[in-house]
């Protein structure tokens, strides 16, 4: 860790391809095992954050053949890209790796919201990958998606809190200064009545959230359904408020100079990385039967 805070330097966490989103087990990406004991890495990931800067990329990929159910997690170091006065990179990047093979990673995706963070595209070419590269054991691999995901999405439900909390307190310093008919706008009864819907949803999306951080400090054995509880929770929350925030402040909230515009166009995505609502309930659902 300390080279990549100390630079400081990003990695790529590379699970997604164009073929698997949500169902993991259908990825095609696979490592192939050579005479001399070292592996070779082919495939294609999608909607990787942080793909063009990324100095380390960790990859799932199965193992033997893309057909395989066995998955492996692999790390695979690439050339140092320290953010100190990198220029933005708008186009395809490929890198050579020392070890052999090759990453290409795609132009950047030009995307509706969270347009600071970089996505792009990696394909591995022939990638040559030594045992010690390998993360635990080569065939656990989906055993530590699971363990990933568990610790991400708490920190995906934050994102939606922040946005939530953030798109009420837009919406409610709106409806302060705003008029109508001769009264605020946060006066009229219609109105208020979403602001409070609006507050609820933050507070109860923060409990969820405060929960499950509780659960996953503890390592509690049900830690996988208050993190899936909390990101659906959150999503919902930030959904609800920045649509209906950008509603109350009518057609000003279709103006790009009001925040709240930026808010409804950033909030879509968290209702879906790091597993969408139906998987998230997926989860519940079986967790609680």
């Amino acid at each position: 860790m300390r080279p990549f805070v100390d630079s400081p330097l990003l990695s790529a966490f590379c699970l997604t391809e164009p073929g698997a989103g949500s169902d993991n087990l259908s990825m095609t990406s696979y490592i192939q095992k050579r005479d001399d004991g070292k592996y070779v890495l082919n495939g294609s990931k999608c909607f990787i954050t942080n793909a063009s800067y990324a100095s380390q990329f960790t990859v799932f990929c199965k193992v033997g053949k893309p057909s395989s159910q066995l998955l492996a997690c692999v790390v695979i170091p690439s050339i140092p890209i320290s953010l100190d006065n990198t220029a933005p990179i708008v186009g395809v990047r490929e890198i050579q790796l020392s070890g052999g093979g090759k990453i290409i990673i795609g132009k950047p995706e030009d995307k509706l919201g969270q347009r600071l963070s970089n996505t792009a595209a990696v394909t591995f070419e022939d990638v040559i990958i030594d045992p010690s590269q390998i993360i635990g054991d080569r065939r656990l691999g989906f055993k530590y998606i699971i363990d990933v995901l568990d610790f991400a999405r708490p920190m995906i439900a934050a994102i939606g809190v922040g946005v939530a909390k953030k798109a009420y307190d837009l919406t409610l310093s709106f409806a302060k200064e705003r008029t109508l008919f001769g009264q605020r706008l946060c006066d009229i009864p219609i109105a208020r009545d979403m602001l409070v819907q609006m507050w609820k949803k933050v507070e109860l999306s923060e409990l969820a959230l405060l929960k499950s951080a509780i659960k996953i400090q503890e390592n509690a054995p049900d830690k996988g359904i208050y993190s899936s509880l909390a990101k659906n929770v959150a999503a919902e929350a930030a959904l609800f408020c920045s649509n209906e925030g950008l509603h109350l402040h009518g057609g000003y909230g279709f103006m790009n100079e009001y925040e709240i515009s930026k808010l409804v166009r950033d909030v879509h995505i968290i209702d879906i990385y790091e597993g969408t609502r139906e998987v998230q309930n997926m989860i519940i659902g079986r967790e609680l039967v």
